[in-house]
């Protein structure tokens, strides 16, 4: 169950990539990822700290980083998501980043 609290209130929701299938949802405690194929149960849940959220806002980490020539986190910045939740109520925002899981060094029992 993805509300702990038995008045929680969604307040904020927002398209969260390009596939639209995903979706998140800002609650007045809670941050939840969620997929329309199985909307009862989050994707990923977050507690945000923020008082009345008032705006979310789903950007590609690729739009938010430098270009750079060392490839190490490319795989990152082109897979991964970032958040923002904010609320205008008290000027103060979150960020959550959310993306694959680290990738198996080359060699290792779980790349193969």
């Amino acid at each position: 169950m993805y509300a702990s609290v038995e008045k929680e209130q969604f307040l904020v929701l927002s398209k969260a990539g390009s596939d639209d299938f995903h979706f998140v949802l800002a609650s007045d405690t809670l941050l939840l990822v969620c997929d329309v194929r199985k909307p009862l149960m989050p994707v990923l849940q977050w507690a945000h700290g923020l008082d009345k959220p008032s705006y979310v806002d789903v950007l590609r980490l690729s739009s938010l980083r430098s270009q750079s020539r060392d490839d190490k986190f490319n795989w990152a910045s082109d897979l991964g998501f970032c958040i923002i939740v904010g609320s205008f109520w008290n000027c103060e925002f979150s960020i959550f980043c959310y993306g694959p899981s680290l990738p198996a060094p080359i060699g290792s029992v779980s790349s193969k």
